[in-house]
């Protein structure tokens, strides 16, 4: 939204182990010459016949974890990334989707009169087939492929989406969202509609189109989840408008990216302090109307280490913290897997922490 990896093998990791361990049990150490047999020796003091044998150090307690319900798991595919996302499909497809529930495309734009329309700004431009491609390889996998609507167009244009969305008190726009992803077989719509500034005057005519599009979508059995920006006083659409999508969206996504992690315990923003805080932003879901599960923070797939405190700043810190708060993650974005920063999220611990988020763990079943 918005704005070569050299990790260890798990063939390499196995081998390591085996040949680091200890010979199989049972197994017995080959005789030596034998050795001549001195007279038996006097017999020693008890005291002095067995020196004590130092203690073991002891063993590390493994990490208490707590249970894990699934969650969903989001990353995006935008139009300048589509050769770089064909790739890391190529190489890492398997693995990242045993830990990915949805595939969003951020492919469509819209017009002033409520239509959509592939958006036509980057060197590679969507297509039908490339919706296909990734489409099919999802479905592959069981994953569902959701069609995202956005007004880059150079900048975050509001204006446009606004004329968009009141089109027709919305309707126009919800029905040209609905009748694509229908046409394409896709599973859903996300609203990726950014304004940068005060916009709270297009609030009333944003949830009305919202609730629209949530009514033909769900008519067809499809999902709508809605991107947010991470306070609840700046720009649109933001954290205070939540309360509006109660029963109308099925998922939202807090932006926030970098700017979260869970040892933000300072950081204050529209006075509500540690709002940066992966807990604080389930917290305010929750106050929201959005349960757990329901609103998914952002991380940045860009960078594998951020932030200080908390568990730590290393990617699978702070996939353990997002565990911990009970939330879902929303990954911008797929074609970043193999940015120079980004090695960590190519770790296999971050395929099993991933691959936790989706399918919980079996004493949460």
């Amino acid at each position: 939204m918005k704005t070569g990896t050299s990790a260890l093998s798990l063939a390499a990791l196995l081998s390591a182990s085996l040949l680091a361990g200890c010979a199989p049990s049972g197994a017995k150490p080959a005789a030596g010459p034998a050795e001549p047999q001195a007279a038996p020796a006097a017999e020693a003091p008890a005291a002095e016949a067995a020196a004590p044998r130092p203690e073991a150090a002891p063993q590390a307690a493994p990490e208490a974890r707590i249970p894990l319900a699934p969650q969903q798991v989001i990353t995006w595919v935008s139009p300048y990334g589509i050769p770089q996302a064909m790739k890391v499909l190529d190489v890492k497809g398997d693995e990242i989707a045993k830990g990915l529930t949805e595939l969003a495309l951020q492919f469509w734009g819209p017009t002033e009169q409520g239509k959509v329309q592939y958006a036509m700004h980057e060197p590679t431009k969507p297509t039908d087939e490339f919706v296909a491609h990734f489409r099919d390889w999802a479905k592959s996998k069981g994953i569902r492929t959701i069609l995202c609507v956005y007004n880059y167009n150079g900048s975050w244009d509001w204006d446009l989406a606004a004329k968009a969305f009141s089109a027709d008190g919305g309707e126009t726009f919800a029905q040209a969202l609905a009748d694509e992803a229908v046409r394409l077989e896709l599973d859903g719509v996300d609203i990726d509609l950014e304004g940068v500034g005060d916009h709270e005057a297009d609030r009333a005519a944003f949830v009305a189109f919202l609730q629209k599009l949530s009514a033909k979508l769900k008519a067809k059995g499809l999902k709508l989840s809605v991107d947010s920006f991470h306070s609840p006083c700046y720009n649109a659409p933001n954290m205070s408008w939540w309360k509006d999508w109660v029963g109308v969206a099925d998922q939202i996504h807090s932006m926030g990216y970098n700017d979260l992690y869970e040892g933000a315990v300072d950081s204050t923003l529209c006075d509500v302090k540690g709002i940066f805080r992966y807990t604080t932003q389930v917290r305010i879901g929750e106050e929201m109307g959005f349960p757990k599960g329901k609103m998914l923070v952002g991380m940045p797939v860009w960078v594998d280490s951020w932030g200080a405190g908390g568990r730590g700043s290393s990617v699978q810190d702070h996939l353990k913290e997002a565990q911990e708060a009970g939330t879902g993650l929303a990954l911008w974005e797929l074609e970043k897997w193999f940015a120079p920063e980004a090695g960590g999220w190519s770790d296999p611990e971050t395929f099993r922490l991933l691959s936790e988020f989706k399918n919980g763990t079996e004493a949460a079943k």
